[in-house]
């Protein structure tokens, strides 16, 4: 079997190979450090648990490679273009954009749903960035499962990952679109306020306020194109009181 090297646009705690077993061409990740083991084992439950679950993750093979002393998993190769690449570029219509957003979540809160009904901390993405959603023709699909949820309540895990995606989504999409996109989130997620509550609550809510929002205005100051929690939870603060 070939291996050909694959370096990845982020960064990875893992070595990554591509390979093609009978016409299906794979992305091999080899695990490395203490709790290869522990990631890789995480990493496959996930992605039988989504699946199951009803949710889009990429096939997967449990088959061994002689070569690779590591622990490794074969993950099918997903040709399509990941979320942040496509929310920058500046070449599309911004209604497009947005349309495709939508989609994302709100898949992402009927996911969230089910996490909490049934207090399922599988089904919460730990790595929640939009490098790990990558667009296909006809919707879209998430990977990345090898981080271990920590110990913290359902409703915090959901809450933080919300506002991680937000976050991240629209620092790809750019500062002025943070009132419209995180209007789109309040419907998206308008059966589920508790989660919105709990992402304001999360960042409003800390004590020494003052602190806080000096370090985050710092942090803009630094980098202005980048969106903060402040934003995010201001804006939907601001929605939420309508």
């Amino acid at each position: 079997m070939t291996l050909t090297p694959f370096t990845p646009k982020r960064f990875t705690d893992s070595k990554l190979f591509t390979t093609e077993i009978n016409g299906t061409k794979f992305v091999v990740k080899s695990y490395l450090g203490d709790d290869a083991g522990l990631r890789r084992s995480l990493e496959l439950k996930k992605l039988k648990h989504w699946k199951d679950s009803g949710f889009n993750v990429p096939n997967y093979s449990e088959q061994s490679i002689d070569s690779l002393t590591t622990p490794h998993l074969l993950i099918e190769f997903i040709s399509g273009v990941n979320l942040s690449d496509y929310l920058r570029d500046t070449s599309l219509d911004y209604t497009e954009k947005r349309s495709r957003l939508e989609q994302v979540y709100l898949e992402n809160a009927s996911r969230h749903r089910i996490a909490l009904d049934q207090n399922d901390s599988m089904l919460i993405h730990t790595d929640p960035n939009t490098d790990n959603v990558l667009l296909l023709d006809d919707g879209h699909v998430t990977i990345d499962f090898e981080h271990p949820t920590k110990d913290k309540l359902a409703l915090v895990a959901v809450a933080q990952e919300l506002a991680n995606f937000g976050r991240r989504s629209l620092t790809d999409l750019g500062r002025e679109q943070v009132q419209d996109i995180v209007s789109m989130v309040k419907r998206c997620y308008q059966d589920q306020k508790t989660i919105l509550d709990e992402v304001c609550e999360m960042t409003l809510g800390r004590n020494f306020q003052f602190y806080h929002r000096y370090k985050d205005n710092q942090k803009k100051a630094k980098k202005p194109g980048v969106v903060t929690r402040y934003d995010v939870a201001d804006a939907l603060r601001a929605e939420l009181d309508l």
